[in-house]
């Protein structure tokens, strides 16, 4: 993880759960994140491969120039990237395994830009992991993001952390979060907010 957002979430989140496999989605309290929530997106599983935003922050939609709200994730990809995030999907639901991603973002005009997207699974109906909270996270900043919109991503790194492997992952966090200064928090920037479905925090 290189982005201390990408650190925070998963803390909150490593915290919530406690000694379970994941929090509950009715878990999440927006007012302990403020700071995420417009890089924040919350993934429904419909079937073992189609998974929809029910949310999604809107400094992430305006990245893609679109409202993201039932709109399937894995469309987002293509060819072998589509397979892999299937893949990795169906597997955070099955085995509440999580995952880092280290994601190059194409622009229309063409110009790249290097992102970090981290998924971890929710409890939502009768012990069903059937939700996942992430978050998506631009690792530089850059002048077109916002009037030029991401048509494309390449997964350039890909990394599964299943549930026994948590604690040393949570050291690993720290220490990672010690170091790095991306992401720290500016006070200029304004505030944001989540765009909700109706019913979508069900």
């Amino acid at each position: 993880m290189k982005h201390k957002k990408t650190i925070e979430l998963y803390q909150y989140w490593n915290k919530l759960r406690g000694s379970n496999a994941a929090p509950k989605r009715c878990d999440l309290d927006p007012h302990d994140i403020p700071g995420l929530l417009g890089d924040l997106f919350i993934l429904e599983r419909k079937t073992p491969v189609r998974y929809t935003f029910r949310l999604a922050g809107t400094r992430m939609c305006a990245a893609f120039g679109q409202e993201l709200r039932q709109l399937e994730f894995n469309s987002m990809w293509k060819d072998q990237d589509r397979e892999s995030i299937e893949s990795v999907l169906h597997t955070i639901t099955e085995d509440a395994s999580t995952a880092i991603l280290g994601v190059q973002g194409i622009g229309v005009g063409g110009h790249s830009l290097p992102l970090e997207i981290l998924l971890l699974p929710l409890y939502q109906t009768a012990g069903k992991l059937n939700r996942i909270v992430g978050i998506f996270l631009p690792l530089k900043s850059a002048y077109w993001v916002g009037n030029q919109p991401l048509i494309r991503q390449k997964i350039r790194s890909l990394r599964l952390i299943m549930p026994n492997e948590h604690a040393e992952f949570e050291k690993e966090a720290i220490r990672v979060n010690a170091k790095t200064s991306f992401g720290q928090a500016n006070p200029r920037r304004t505030a944001v907010n989540l765009t909700v479905i109706k019913g979508g925090l069900d």
